[in-house]
């Protein structure tokens, strides 16, 4: 079994950034010139700025920050992209690939969105991907135990501090968009806290 939880950060691809830019409009009941200018001096920083840290939930924009797991009951490790984000990723599948069996991997929402993501940053970023970590992303996969998915069913949707508090008593120590501010050491913290909660949920639920 692994427990994985990763953290993202959104693009600093400037030309990303201007094309977004270039996206946001006034509300479509403004009509007059000098209404629409008023609202683009008064809001379209910060609507820039909401829509850019939004590309840390997009794969094609986004960027892996850190990776969390831990493998049965060992210590969480958290890999950081110091070196470069493929450098992280290949250095967690080398965790996956040693392995001589498909180890299970648990996480909240971690198929939909943590393996999702991996893969596919892997795919854009040319890195070889275990045949094991492709077995995660079956929609039905054996090998994967989905905390959310789990308590919530299907197509619903419950926050890990949510489930932490109602199971273990326990709450989170910031959520996905506090950890965009917050520095490599503390987000590593983060990262490695949400592994912890995690996996005391998953013990609860298969006991």
């Amino acid at each position: 079994m692994i427990t994985l939880d990763i953290e993202t950060r959104p693009t600093t691809d400037e030309s990303v950034i201007d094309e977004i830019g270039k996206s946001i409009s006034a509300p479509g009941n403004m009509k007059k010139k000098e209404t629409i200018d008023k609202w683009f001096a008064e809001n379209y920083q910060s609507e820039l700025e909401n829509a850019v840290k939004k590309t840390a939930l997009d794969p094609l924009y986004g960027s892996v920050r850190m990776i969390g797991c831990a493998i049965d009951d060992n210590e969480p490790v958290v890999f950081i992209d110091k070196a470069g984000e493929s450098k992280m990723i290949e250095s967690f599948f080398e965790v996956i690939g040693k392995s001589e069996r498909v180890l299970t991997i648990v996480g909240h929402n971690v198929q939909d969105f943590d393996i999702d993501f991996l893969w596919k940053r892997a795919v854009i970023l040319g890195i070889k991907i275990p045949p094991a970590f492709k077995e995660y992303r079956k929609r039905y996969s054996h090998y994967v135990f989905d905390t959310m998915k789990e308590w919530a069913g299907y197509g619903k949707y419950i926050k890990l501090d949510t489930l932490a508090k109602a199971i273990l008593g326990e709450s989170k120590s910031g959520s996905g968009e506090d950890s965009l501010s917050m520095t490599d050491e503390e987000c590593a913290k983060y990262c490695a806290q949400d592994v912890e909660l995690t996996r005391k949920i998953y013990k609860r639920i298969i006991n």
